[in-house]
């Protein structure tokens, strides 16, 4: 089941800048904070939640540049996970 589109304020509001790593985009802080807490989440609902309906095409490339930077995880299947060992503690829910 896919959660409901986020809009690009609801996003916004979601990344503060004071605590988001400086080597993150808004882009890319985005992805982390909606896979924080989630299981194997494929690139179409990534892009599809994160940026409005963007799907694959949008989240792929920012995905794989999050698993060089050692923030997400990929499977065989193409889909992606959070590494919660390299996201700030502080910023880590529950």
């Amino acid at each position: 089941m896919t959660d409901r589109l986020l809009t690009k304020r609801e996003v916004a509001k979601m990344i503060d800048k004071d605590w988001r790593p400086e080597e993150l985009t808004d882009n890319q802080a985005g992805i982390v904070l909606y896979l924080e807490g989630r299981d194997w989440t494929s690139p179409t609902e990534i892009g599809n939640v994160v940026n409005r309906g963007k799907g694959s095409a949008w989240a792929s490339p920012i995905c794989k540049r999050l698993v060089v930077k050692g923030y997400l995880l990929r499977n065989a299947k193409g889909q992606y996970k959070l590494l919660r060992s390299q996201w700030p503690e502080k910023m880590r829910h529950g």
